[in-house]
């Protein structure tokens, strides 16, 4: 279920719309000025990882060969 952020065109407030589906379609309405001149924008992408996971990825990253 995402959450789809649009920007308006008339007053450039941005506001966030959580759709149920993908390939709903919506049609926002500017929160602030009630317009509905809204431009979808592209965000950035939360992803959610476990504890272990995030201390894998470093064990990775982290390279000791040059250590003395």
């Amino acid at each position: 279920m995402p959450i789809y952020e649009y920007r308006c065109q008339d007053c450039g407030h941005k506001s966030s719309v959580f759709v149920r589906r993908i390939g709903l379609e919506v049609e926002p309405v500017c929160e602030s000025c009630g317009s509905r001149r809204m431009n979808r924008l592209i965000s950035r992408v939360a992803v959610l990882r476990s504890e272990d996971d995030i201390f894998q990825g470093l064990a990775e990253d982290v390279s000791l060969d040059d250590v003395d």
